[in-house]
C-alpha cells in the first residue's frame, strides 16, 4: 500500500509517496493539475490507499478532480496538519509533503468536506454577483460624490436610468 502527501501551490504539487511502514517511495513535484499528479503516481497504480493534501483554496478542485480520476484523495483539516506539521525544524514544501505523506499513513487526521463541482460552481457564481453589485453600487456613489461639489444632485433613479441621469446633469 502506498500512502501519498500532496503540498499544493498555485503552479506546482510538491509530492511525497511513502509505504506502509512509512518508508519512503518517491518524492518530487509535478504540475497542480490532476491529470500530472495521477501520471506521476502512474508506478504504483492500484496501490495507492490514500492521497492526502491540506485543505485550502485549490484543494476542493484538486481533491474532486484525482477522486474521478480513480484515485482515493482526501482534503486535510488545515489546523490538524498545521499542528503535525509543526515540530519540523525546516519548513519546505518537500518536507510538508512527507509530513502530509505521513500523517495520511497514519490516520491522524479530520477529513474535511469537499463540495461538489456544481455546488463549487454555483457559490463561485453567486460571490461573483455580490462583489459585481458591490462594485457598482460603490462607482454610483463615487460618482454621486463627485458631482455634489458642483451642485449637481442625481437624485432618487433606477440603476438603469443612473447612467441617463448623470449624462443629463454633466451634458
Amino acid at each position: 500500500m502506498i500512502y501519498v502527501g500532496l503540498d499544493v501551490s498555485l503552479n506546482s504539487v510538491a509530492v511525497c509517496a511513502v509505504d506502509e511502514t512509512g518508508k519512503l517511495v518517491r518524492e518530487g513535484t509535478t504540475l497542480a493539475d490532476a491529470p500530472s499528479i495521477v501520471q506521476y503516481l502512474e508506478p504504483w497504480a492500484g496501490q495507492v490507499e490514500r492521497v492526502g493534501l491540506e485543505a485550502g483554496p485549490t484543494s476542493e478542485w484538486l481533491t474532486a478532480n484525482l477522486i474521478e480520476l480513480g484515485l482515493p484523495a482526501v482534503s486535510l483539516e488545515a489546523r490538524q496538519v498545521k499542528a503535525a506539521l509543526s515540530a519540523m525544524p525546516v519548513k519546505t514544501d518537500r518536507n510538508d509533503a512527507r509530513g502530509i505523506a505521513q500523517v495520511v499513513r497514519t490516520g491522524w487526521f479530520k477529513p474535511v468536506h469537499v463540495k461538489s463541482i456544481g455546488s463549487q460552481r454555483a457559490r463561485t457564481l453567486a460571490a461573483a454577483r455580490k462583489h459585481i453589485i458591490r462594485s457598482i453600487a460603490a462607482a454610483e456613489q463615487v460618482i454621486r460624490g463627485l458631482l455634489r461639489p458642483l451642485g449637481l444632485k442625481v437624485g432618487v433613479v433606477s440603476r438603469s436610468l443612473f447612467a441617463t441621469r448623470v449624462r443629463e446633469l454633466v451634458g
